[in-house]
């Protein structure tokens, strides 16, 4: 004569009585929460990734991960969807990634002293080349021609949405807000 314990899932599991859940009662829960998800496991490992993003021709995928390094500090890596073979940039970052529309760079915010700014790794070449200098910008997001990337700039407490030419020129703003006002990771329409 068990209990009833009702998941998040809305699923019904029979669970002995007992003060405390076994490592078995929760096997049967988590295979029930796995059986709702389709796809391959990519990574399976003791670290955490972030920001993943697929490349334009859909054979990689880029992303953060703190694998082999302190909690805090996170690299770009790319895994080849096609051979499962993954490489470390080596390229530390910590805003969004976003891929060229060529999908032969990255495009990716980190921090440089004290303001953020945005950079450009070609995976082929392997360097990477700094768009902006000190301009407190992070978060980018390139345009479906590949020609501008929108961003975001912090200041006074809040956020404002910028667009720059992918070499870091001509930079502009959509939005002049000083009230504290936050956006959060620009994206561009398909058209």
């Amino acid at each position: 004569a068990g209990n009833l314990l009702q998941t998040r899932l809305g699923t019904r599991q029979e669970v002995l009585d007992r003060s405390e859940l076994t490592d078995f009662d929760l096997n049967l829960l988590m295979a029930q929460f796995d059986e709702r998800f389709e796809g391959d496991l990519l990574i399976d490992g003791g670290s955490f990734e972030l920001q993943p993003t697929i490349s334009p021709d859909g054979t990689k995928i880029a992303y953060l991960s703190n694998e082999g390094s302190d909690f805090v500090i996170t690299t770009i890596w790319i895994q080849d969807l096609l051979t499962g073979e993954r490489r470390n940039t080596r390229q530390r970052a910590v805003t969004a990634l976003s891929w060229t529309s060529d999908g032969r760079s990255v495009v990716y915010g980190r921090r440089v002293g004290a303001f953020y700014d945005l950079f450009t790794y070609d995976i082929e070449t392997k360097k990477a080349k700094r768009a902006s200098a000190n301009l407190r910008i992070r978060d980018p997001a390139v345009s479906p021609d590949g020609k501008t990337v929108a961003f975001l700039r912090n200041e006074d407490g809040g956020t404002n949405i910028g667009l720059m030419n992918l070499d870091g020129t001509e930079v502009r703003y959509l939005t002049n807000n000083n009230d504290g006002t936050l956006y959060y990771s620009p994206n561009w329409s398909p058209d």
